[in-house]
């Protein structure tokens, strides 16, 4: 992923999003959300990547094109996916979610 300009994963993908954003790549794939995993939360069509039509290779190339083509653009989505598992998608909010989850279903107990 350290060599790519881009990360198209057309359908299905789960962790591997936030993958691609940590090494700063922008993320092409599906717009058809229920076919993905969870993952799928972290991605904002225009802000870190783009959705192409679900089914359509035309749609699809011309996403993966317009990314390679346009330097701004690519580094654009790419500080974007960085800043998504930098700021809001880290092991920090991850343990913290973890806890409230605990925390919601456990009793309270007193001293």
């Amino acid at each position: 992923m350290s060599m790519a300009e881009v990360f198209c994963y057309p359908a299905h993908m789960g962790l591997s999003l936030l993958h691609a954003f940590a090494f700063g790549l922008p993320v092409i794939t599906s717009d058809r959300i229920d076919g993905h995993g969870p993952e799928i939360e972290a991605f904002v069509d225009h802000t870190n990547g783009l959705f192409y039509r679900h089914g359509d290779v035309d749609d699809l190339a011309s996403k993966v094109l317009a990314v390679l083509a346009d330097a701004g653009l690519r580094r654009q989505l790419g500080d974007n996916a960085t800043q998504t598992v930098r700021e809001v998608y880290t092991v920090k909010q991850m343990v913290k979610g973890m806890v409230e989850a605990i925390e919601a279903v456990t009793p309270m107990v007193s001293p």
